[in-house]
């Protein structure tokens, strides 16, 4: 993969043979684009053999072979960049685990390079892990991509979560988390409403800890200080819960009803299902950990969740894409393709799982303005891939040029 940091030119040109433009992703051909000052500052139809000399003479023109395909880079709505996928964390007390944790946080971030996914938005840690890797990118400590942190998310003592961040009991508590949390920077709050998906029983879920009070409180004072909120939140009592408290995203989701999926659709409140980590776990490798039982409660639940998203699709709901990376089983940056094969084969378009990946999920990370399109004006996060995504998404396995200001 030829990776272009086009950050410090101040002019530069990219012709694509085929490009898929604009938040929809209407298939171009013979596209010149013209980067000034680090945003698009024009796109024309010119072929190949008629660009000017100027400009296929310029120092920083870039032109793509053919049988290539030019597209805004991928993005992924929910991530943990603190674990690995094994059980092992960044962190270096970790057990078993490297020592270096910059290290280990490198190959991390480069998985998502290697995939050409220029934005996450990170879940949180206890340690805080994600926040430090923001701004050791930010420093050229790290190289990476752009990661929308949370810190440490935020949960109620004695619930589910201790290892993405501290819990509280009174009002007063959680008012100095939030506190803490802006004054470190995060982008976005993520709020743990309820605990996981059982692989024993199906339809079970640790139920929330959380007043609607207590909700609507951590809410307010995310939106009071312009940051979005992100509800890990499973079963159809504690998404309820999450959306009359006014959050932006849903992670997660698993077991919704009908009804609460149309107040997402009339909310336009973005659901990211992350369907991955439930169905990594009856696919080889993982499947021999599990028993009859489980393999059986894992399947039903991964695949009614399906059919839920294709419903969610179908109505309206704005429909993001998150991996969970990092969570047992998911690997960091190649489990995003497999996430939309997932889509797709619940009936979803290539069309509306790639929208999933790049612009919808621009919005919710709250980067419409500079990534997940092709358009005038946006930054030029941009990759290649060989082959059309659009008819098959494995093409997207094969990233030959990745454009970024990072």
């Amino acid at each position: 993969m030829k990776t272009v940091n086009l950050k410090s030119l101040p002019e530069a040109y990219i012709w694509a043979p085929r490009a898929l433009a604009g938040p929809d992703l209407t298939p171009t051909e013979n596209l010149l684009i013209k980067i000034e000052h680090n945003k698009i500052a024009s796109l024309d139809h010119v072929p190949k053999n008629q660009v000017p000399a100027a400009v296929s003479q310029h120092n920083h023109f870039f032109c793509l072979e053919d049988g290539l395909i030019l597209l805004p880079s991928l993005i992924d709505a929910h991530v943990h960049l603190a674990l690995d996928g094994s059980g092992c964390n960044v962190a270096p007390t970790a057990v078993g685990c490297d020592p270096d944790p910059l290290l280990r946080l490198q190959q991390n971030l480069d998985a998502y390079l290697t995939h050409g996914i220029g934005a996450v938005r990170d879940g949180g840690d206890a340690k805080g892990v994600n926040l430090k890797a923001r701004n050791l990118i930010r420093a050229g400590t790290l190289r990476g991509m752009r990661i929308v942190a949370t810190g440490n998310a935020i949960r109620k003592t004695g619930s589910y979560g201790a290892f993405l961040g501290g819990g509280f009991f009174f009002k007063n508590e959680a008012s100095a988390i939030i506190a803490g949390l802006v004054s470190a920077g995060v982008d976005q709050l993520k709020v743990l409403v309820s605990g996981l998906v059982s692989f024993q029983e199906y339809g079970k879920v640790e139920a929330t800890r959380f007043t609607p009070a207590e909700l609507h409180y951590i809410v307010s004072c995310a939106h009071e200080q312009g940051l979005k909120v992100m509800a890990h939140a499973n079963s159809d009592a504690a998404v309820g819960l999450a959306v009359e408290a006014g959050v932006d995203s849903i992670e997660h989701g698993y077991f919704l009803s009908k009804k609460t999926m149309e107040k997402l659709a009339t909310r336009k409140i973005t659901w990211v299902p992350t369907v991955i980590p439930v169905a990594v776990q009856v696919k080889e490798p993982l499947v021999h950990r599990r028993s009859p039982q489980e393999v059986e409660v894992i399947t039903r639940t991964y695949r009614e969740h399906l059919v839920k998203l294709l419903f969610a699709r179908q109505i309206g709901v704005p429909l993001g894409l998150g991996t969970d990376s990092g969570a047992f089983g998911v690997r960091h940056g190649a489990s995003l393709v497999d996430e939309l094969l997932l889509y797709t084969g619940a009936g979803l378009s290539n069309q509306d799982a790639l929208q999933a990946a790049t612009i919808v999920n621009s919005k919710a990370l709250g980067l419409a303005e500079t990534h997940g399109s092709l358009e005038l004006q946006k930054e030029p996060h941009l990759i290649a891939v060989r082959g059309d995504p659009l008819a098959n998404l494995c093409a997207l396995k094969e990233v030959k040029w990745f454009f970024n200001l990072s």
